[in-house]
């Protein structure tokens, strides 16, 4: 029997775990400036800053029908494979606002707030590193059904490519391009002995909070401390939006209780750079057949090295491994005219069942001139 999200344990279920502060404190709610209203109209002007084409938002509802997924679609009737793509930890589907209009020219294009983050429900999610992780990929699944998407592209971004990876280990049938992009989770935690001092403190201070705990405990101030401290996301996206819209994205994303935090702490190590389970040594059993396009942000802090190694692990099967030049971790808008041409290459490639070759790739990226001013963290 597959697993649902509202067949899973809950926190009553589990092994009794201390109170976090605040979880103590949500009789406060007015000491955050959040509501769902909020979060409902600053992604409207994300998304309307950049798509001038038609788009439907709703609420996808899973085998609870109280669990629903918050979801973008585009171009739905296209007969070209559809493209799914996965956000990353802490964000929601306005953050793929400068991807979604080139991206469904030739295919439907979905997106959804995974489940416990942005607009999706927040139900109780486990504490258990397995139970935490199927919790989110069954709930992915059952998107699927009510989509009914038979066979997809899928396409995530750091924890969504862990997530997207860990989805297609399970139910490889449905997948016919996995896309992970600066993925979170694939490189392993390195031996104490090699790991720096200062790692080793944020690895103790880490376990005790949720990610987004200082956020939240900032109440008023939350606003502001993400617009001075990520104001490099909010850069990003200058060319269309120039005031606080996306920094209160990213604000109204998190500042609400957590869920999905709350599932990401369970299968995650420390200050989160690792994954408990890493999918290094889980990638190699993906089908053969399966092919798989790993895309980093050439400036990205992320260890690049855990994609060639999976390359090299399946030497057999198609894996190439990309590097968006003057792009960070959030590749998709660093460089998003690049980014945008690479997936729709290999998506064009996926819809006659082949692949690009990975010189193709290379030249398509070095046919774009470098622009240094276009870094990203």
């Amino acid at each position: 029997m597959e697993s649902q999200v509202t067949d899973l344990p809950t926190d009553s279920a589990e092994p009794h775990h201390r109170q976090q502060p605040e979880q103590r404190c949500r009789k406060l709610p007015k000491w955050r400036p959040t509501s769902k209203a909020k979060l409902a109209e600053v992604e409207e002007k994300l998304l309307k800053a950049y798509l001038k084409i038609p788009y439907t938002t709703r609420m996808v509802p899973l085998s609870n029908p109280k669990h629903q997924l918050w979801t973008i679609s585009i171009n739905e009737n296209h007969s070209g494979t559809p493209l799914v793509l996965v956000h990353g930890m802490g964000g929601g589907i306005g953050l793929w606002a400068k991807n979604l209009t080139e991206l469904s020219k030739n295919r439907p294009v979905y997106a959804f707030d995974l489940i416990g983050f942005g607009r999706s429900s927040r139900p109780t999610l486990s504490s258990n590193t397995k139970v935490a992780e199927d919790q989110f990929v069954d709930s992915i699944e059952e998107w699927r059904k009510q989509m009914k998407l038979e066979k997809f592209i899928l396409l995530g971004h750091s924890l969504g490519g862990y997530l997207s990876t860990a989805y297609t280990l399970k139910y490889p049938e449905r997948i016919q391009h996995l896309i992970p992009a600066d993925p979170w989770g694939y490189h392993e935690k390195p031996p104490d002995t090699q790991m720096p001092t200062r790692y080793k403190i944020l690895l103790g201070i880490g376990s005790l909070f949720y990610p987004m705990s200082f956020l939240r405990a900032s109440g008023p101030f939350g606003p502001g401390l993400v617009k001075k401290f990520r104001s490099d996301i909010q850069n990003k996206f200058a060319d269309a939006l120039t005031d606080d819209t996306v920094s209160n994205y990213i604000y109204h994303c998190n500042a609400r209780t957590p869920s999905g935090e709350i599932a990401f702490k369970s299968i995650s190590l420390g200050p989160y750079i690792w994954a408990k389970n890493p999918m290094i040594t889980r990638a190699v059993n993906l089908p053969k057949e399966l092919p798989v396009s790993i895309l980093y942000g050439s400036e990205s802090w992320m260890d690049k090295t855990a994609g060639y190694q999976v390359q090299t692990a399946r030497d057999s099967s198609y894996v190439t491994v990309q590097k968006i030049p003057d792009a960070g971790h959030h590749v998709y808008a660093d460089r998003s005219d690049i980014f945008n041409v690479v997936v729709s290459e290999i998506c064009k490639a996926a819809d006659k069942d082949s692949v690009v070759s990975h010189d193709k790739l290379e030249d398509i990226i070095q046919s774009f001139e470098s622009t240094s001013t276009k870094k990203g963290t």
